[in-house]
């Protein structure tokens, strides 16, 4: 699993963005309300990534920190 940090998410459509641990890259996902639990910007979460039809896609998310 890669840890990483939330930088956008939208709860109402339970997608986002985030970024992997000093990398630059951001991933999309896409979370069901009871896979991820509560997230917002600035959580720490562990991420898989894998292909999408539209490139790479962070599977998997799972809050480890919250922000606050």
């Amino acid at each position: 699993m890669i840890q990483g940090t939330v930088q956008t998410f939208d709860p109402r459509r339970g997608t986002g963005y985030l970024s992997p641990a000093q990398r630059d890259d951001r991933f999309p996902f896409v979370v069901r309300p009871d896979e991820a639990g509560p997230l917002s910007a600035g959580d720490t979460v562990e991420f898989s990534v894998a292909g999408g039809r539209a490139g790479l896609l962070a599977r998997d998310v799972r809050r480890v920190r919250s922000a606050a």
